[in-house]
């Protein structure tokens, strides 16, 4: 638990769909306080058996990080880009 929020898992597709060393952005909803529902943009990534997930927005411009859809790597495709101003991730 992190800031007092439950742990929750949610499953988008199996891991095969995904190959290794690449990222899919997926579309989600949440729902907010008021019972609204909000986008709620997502990159997984897959590396190997890992899996990650991040919010598909950056930190810097708020900005969507895939820069063409499912384009989320730099040219060595080791690391996640913005695709606005290039900003790195690890």
């Amino acid at each position: 638990m992190m800031n007092g929020e439950a742990e929750v898992a949610y499953v988008v597709c199996a891991l095969g769909d995904i190959p290794s060393r690449k990222a899919f952005g997926f579309h989600l909803v949440r729902i907010d306080e008021a019972g609204d529902e909000q986008p709620w943009p997502i990159i997984v990534v897959r590396w190997g058996s890992n899996v990650f997930g991040y919010v598909n927005r950056c930190p810097h411009h708020g900005a969507r990080l895939d820069w063409e859809r499912d384009q989320f790597f730099d040219a060595y495709g080791t690391r996640l880009m913005c695709g606005k101003h290039g900003a790195l991730f690890d």
